[in-house]
């Protein structure tokens, strides 16, 4: 941290340019964030993404969500279409390997889609990190890093004089 321009925020805690506003272990002190988080996670994602100016709501929404949603409709139409057919009545053995192959596809596309956006967001906002700590974040406290880029959005949007490098 450069310590010659510190600022003060809202908890009294150090932070500087170069920084998240508040640090990972810090983000369930906004119990709104938190359960945004956890409970509404393309919504969050979506609107932090918008309040960056990095990309639009509508389509950070739905690529969020359909990267969650589609694979889990194409399961569900799939497994419709093969139990239909009469001759069979027991569950295809092919249709657990594409169900496991599609559930890590659609987990991999959202991992990689929130580390590019918490990317763009160190980019624009002047954090230091590297993609490597971005995909750390998002792979091991997902939730966490959520809410930690939402604050960090949400408290440069109310205080707009403030560098953002």
């Amino acid at each position: 941290m450069d310590e010659n321009v510190p600022l003060q925020i809202e908890q009294g805690i150090q932070a500087g340019p170069g920084h998240w506003h508040d640090d990972l272990s810090e983000i369930c002190n906004d119990p709104s964030q938190c359960m945004m988080g956890c409970c509404c996670p393309c919504i969050q994602w979506a609107t932090t993404m918008s309040k960056a100016n990095i990309w639009s709501y509508r389509s950070a929404c739905l690529t969020y969500c359909g990267a969650l949603f589609l694979p889990v409709a194409l399961l569900v139409i799939l497994n419709i279409i093969v139990t239909q057919d009469p001759t069979r009545q027991s569950r295809h053995p092919y249709l657990v390997a594409l169900g496991v192959l599609v559930s890590v596809a659609s987990v991999s596309v959202i991992l990689r889609l929130r580390q590019w956006g918490r990317t763009q967001l160190r980019y624009k906002y002047g954090i230091q990190g590297s993609e490597c700590s971005d995909c750390l974040a998002v792979a091991c406290s997902s939730r966490w890093a959520l809410a930690q880029e939402a604050r960090h959005v949400q408290h440069h949007s109310r205080n707009p004089d403030m560098p953002l490098s």
